[in-house]
């Protein structure tokens, strides 16, 4: 049976600061050449005018634990929507570049 996801206890939280945090601002979504039936998300960085991306890690989970991360940033992210909707309306509009 299903369970929603459960606050997590403080110990857990703070385990979780003690591996390294990597700075991202790409990231590419595959459901092939991995493990049948599961998504891998790989996270990298692209630093200044160039196109290379360094890739720092990739992650690996199942279409629940999917739709389980896709809920947490559609709340998390909540407070943040008109700021993103104004930024993707200057996107289309050419105003300003991605980057």
């Amino acid at each position: 049976m299903y369970e929603k996801p459960k606050p997590v206890p403080d110990e857990e939280m703070a385990a979780s600061y003690a591996v390294p945090t990597a700075v991202v601002n790409r990231f590419l979504i595959s459901t092939e050449g991995g493990v049948p039936g599961r998504f891998r998300i790989a996270f990298g960085e692209r630093m200044g005018t160039t196109d290379h991306v360094a890739y720092r890690v990739a992650v690996q989970m199942t279409p629940l634990e999917a739709f389980e991360l896709k809920s947490i940033l559609e709340t998390l992210l909540k407070p943040f929507q008109e700021d993103i909707d104004a930024i993707i309306k200057r996107l289309d509009d050419g105003a300003i570049n991605e980057g």
